[in-house]
């Protein structure tokens, strides 16, 4: 296992000892985390809205 630091190894295994302590070793790996997934969902669905055919020409609104 590599010991490059990384916010996955900052949450888990060594990290965890300093949760209690140091709390905030936790949270911002964990909201640098959260970021990460929102951004990349935000992307998907952004070239999802671009790129999907069935959508085009569609105005978002309620189906009838």
């Amino acid at each position: 296992m590599s010991s490059d630091a990384s916010p996955g190894a900052m949450l888990a295994g060594a990290g965890r000892t300093y949760m209690y302590p140091a709390p905030w070793m936790a949270i911002w790996p964990g909201v640098a985390i959260s970021f990460a997934v929102f951004g990349f969902n935000m992307l998907a669905d952004a070239l999802r809205d671009v790129l999907d055919p069935r959508l085009r020409g569609s105005t978002g609104g309620p189906l009838r």
